[in-house]
């Protein structure tokens, strides 16, 4: 056995024990599974006990009582004796041969990391359809389609393989300055490429993500985008990475007229009432994002 499968989860019981159930149906493909409870409550054990004994391969769960996503994935890092760990978020659902095709591939490229390929199943809420939007508008090009080298920024910790023993060989692990509102696993990716190592682009290795997006979760996220922008930024600019982050003067440019009527012009919908619909939650992403920015600055700056 060579793989553990980590789940760090967080009061999310129906989608834990839907991601453990597929996780189980894995082919051709041995694992133990680590659940990374960050929850001082509790609440994934029930989900534990209910699947320990159902299966042929051995689960393990553990309460990271100090909140973070940096915290809990290096408990998870800590707690696994095998030679690969992979993580998915609870809210996934994995493909049968998801754990098949990413050891092949980590083992073809002998690369530190493969990501695999995140089918989104939430296609009918337009808050997900806008974020991917501006997310693959942002960064179009992740990895080279001819090598499947994959771009350091877009390490994915939802759907990834890494060597574990290659990682604490290097002494990396996740950045606790990236509890809060995640990008832990970007600097996770930067640090990796700082060691002149590289992860590859498995599309044959994928997974389905909820995912699920309302107002209130849009407005969270566009803030979080932000706060980890200027964190990456404050961390890896003098090292020439992350150095055009620096959102200064944010609200001008977004509001200028020139660049509002660009990014209306710009969006690919031919249903005009949609077209407006996407330019408005781009705009109310863009505010807070830049809010989200100039948070992370002041508190740096007050330190």
């Amino acid at each position: 056995m060579e793989l553990s499968i980590a789940i760090i989860t967080k009061n999310r019981i129906t989608d834990l024990g839907k991601c453990l159930a597929s996780i189980f149906k894995q082919e051709q493909c041995e694992f133990s599974v680590l659940i990374i409870d960050n929850d001082t409550e509790k609440t994934a054990l029930s989900v534990y006990k209910r699947f320990k004994h159902r299966n042929k391969f051995p689960i393990r769960y553990i309460c990271e009582p100090s909140r973070g996503y940096s915290n809990a994935r290096n408990c998870a890092l800590g707690n696994c004796k095998l030679k690969y760990l992979a993580f998915v978020d609870d809210d996934c659902v994995l493909d049968k041969n998801w754990g098949k095709s990413g050891l092949r591939a980590i083992k073809k490229y002998d690369s530190i990391y493969v990501v695999g390929r995140t089918i989104q199943v939430n296609r009918k809420s337009l808050f997900a359809e806008v974020e991917q939007y501006i997310y693959y508008n942002w960064m179009p090009d992740y990895y080279d389609k001819t090598t499947y080298e994959i771009d350091a920024l877009r390490i994915d910790t939802k759907n990834i393989i890494f060597n574990a023993s290659r990682l604490k060989a290097n002494k990396l692990q996740f950045d606790t300055r990236f509890n809060t509102y995640g990008g832990e696993d970007t600097d996770l990716g930067l640090q990796i490429k700082q060691c002149n190592l590289k992860g590859y682009y498995v599309p044959t290795m994928f997974l389905y993500h909820k995912g699920k997006l309302d107002v209130k979760a849009f407005i969270k996220k566009s803030f979080a985008y932000g706060y980890n922008c200027y964190n990456l930024y404050h961390k890896w600019s003098h090292l020439g990475e992350c150095t055009n982050w620096d959102m200064i003067d944010g609200y001008r440019f977004y509001l200028k007229p020139r660049k509002l009527l660009n990014d209306y012009y710009c969006i690919k919908q031919n249903n005009r009432l949609k077209k407006l619909c996407y330019f408005f939650l781009i705009k109310l992403f863009n505010s807070f994002f830049i809010k989200g920015h100039y948070v992370k600055k002041r508190q740096l700056q007050n330190q």
